[in-house]
């Protein structure tokens, strides 16, 4: 029996590889002009190492690094597909480029999780707060903190003007802003060290506040993965049945939904002329899927433009947190700029790469190297002092690397921080 089942994952692997390698040749047969011996070789490797990907989750559970090895290379093979006709063909150099980083990001993220990137001493620290007093009272601030911004700036939902044409810096009050995002992040981690009262308060009221009525898909999006990570981690190597799969499947659908729903009301205007598919240029007629395929595969042709741009010379990524303490959110907003700009016909996300391929070209590594230790210490201290809540943020990030570097952003980054010096001091409430 044990051998059967054995046998029975490797069929599903194999089953896995020739539904990809079917969709592939499809699309070859569609028209073969971004087709070349490169894009086969990262269709390959793409495809071998998704599986490894998935492999690891069934022996070793749900972790960061096999998370994030099956959706960045799922992805990457999705962009080998070359659905739309803004895609180059692929050089050896992409190759480079593409897998190098990923793989040192895969390595340092297992050993974090593995604790070797962080001490085995342990301090005893005592919970000197109760979370329910600390969910309370941000929850106090932040719907007083949406109050007043609303009563200045307006609610960005019910804007008069359609919502692709809005200027986001109107709705913004410096300072407040930022407190708001940091306080709605900071409850997201909190999440499973309270009950399921404060719970059924903090999902509603922060996917209302911050993704609705601000009118942010970005964070609906940040805060569904959240949940979805979640539940998978509290099923364990459970999570790789036959009913939970399904939910799992059930679930990102929706949230798929969700997101081109949302996308859909964004661009909607009076004439209705907006067509993700026309401006994707894409062999496929279906929205949902050109929404998905424009805001992931898409974005390692965009990574493209960067490799073939000029290098910064110094590492700006890994200082970007500084850089807003001492200058501000301007500089910020100014450096995000410069990667705005570099867009395939308005599509501008370009994997958590860019930043650190920008900084240094051909020696981008360097930063990758400290950056993924960086975040498998990271990863290594929530273990060990049971900061689950900052735990599934990372993965939520590591999830979201296909689309930028996240984690690195100041907002983000300093919610971590904060959500960490209070977790470890607070109590778990959470009865479950």
């Amino acid at each position: 029996m044990l051998i059967q089942r054995k046998k029975l994952h490797y069929i599903y692997y194999i089953f896995i590889a020739l539904i990809c390698i079917t969709a592939y040749s499809i699309f070859y047969l569609m028209g073969q002009d971004n087709y070349n011996i490169q894009g086969l070789i990262i269709f390959i490797l793409s495809l071998l190492s998704m599986i490894c990907g998935i492999e690891s989750m069934r022996k070793f559970g749900f972790k960061a690094n096999n998370l994030f090895q099956i959706v960045y290379f799922f992805c990457l093979m999705l962009n080998t597909f070359n659905i739309s006709a803004l895609q180059k063909p692929k050089t050896i150099i992409d190759i480079y480029y593409f897998f190098t980083g990923a793989y040192i990001m895969v390595f340092f993220l297992y050993i974090g999780e593995k604790g070797y990137l962080s001490t085995k001493y342990k301090i005893n620290i005592p919970k000197i707060f109760n979370s329910n007093n600390i969910i309370i009272g941000l929850l106090i601030v932040y719907y007083t903190g949406y109050i007043y911004k609303f009563s200045q700036t307006g609610i960005k939902l019910f804007s008069n003007t359609a919502l692709r044409y809005l200027d986001d810096s109107i709705y913004v009050i410096p300072g407040v802003s930022g407190m708001l995002n940091l306080i709605c992040w900071i409850l997201l981690m909190y999440l499973p060290n309270t009950n399921k009262i404060n719970k059924a308060i903090i999902i509603p009221s922060i996917i209302i506040m911050s993704g609705i009525l601000d009118f942010s898909r970005g964070n609906v999006m940040r805060i569904c993965i959240f949940l979805l990570v979640d539940y998978i981690l509290r099923k364990g190597k459970n999570i790789l049945n036959k009913k939970y799969i399904k939910k799992v499947l059930i679930i990102s659908t929706i949230i798929i939904m969700v997101f081109v729903g949302l996308g859909e009301l964004r661009q909607k205007d009076s004439s209705n002329v907006f067509s993700i598919s026309n401006i994707l240029y894409s062999k496929v007629n279906n929205e949902y899927f050109n929404w998905i395929y424009s805001y992931s595969a898409i974005n390692f042709d965009v990574l493209k433009l960067t490799i073939d741009s000029n290098s910064f010379g110094y590492p700006t990524a890994l200082l970007i947190p500084i850089i807003r303490i001492v200058s501000g959110s301007d500089t910020i907003i100014s450096y995000y700029e410069v990667f705005a700009e570099r867009a395939l016909n308005g599509f501008n996300a370009s994997t958590f790469l860019s930043p650190f391929v920008a900084d240094g070209s051909l020696l981008y590594i360097i930063e990758i190297i400290i950056f993924a230790i960086l975040i498998g210490f990271i990863i290594g201290f929530t273990k060990k002092y049971n900061l689950r809540g900052v735990y599934i943020f990372i993965m939520t990030m590591l999830v979201l690397t296909v689309f930028g570097n996240y984690i690195l952003n100041p907002n983000y980054l300093f919610s971590m921080v904060v959500a960490i010096i209070l977790l470890i001091f607070s109590s778990n409430n959470n009865k479950e």
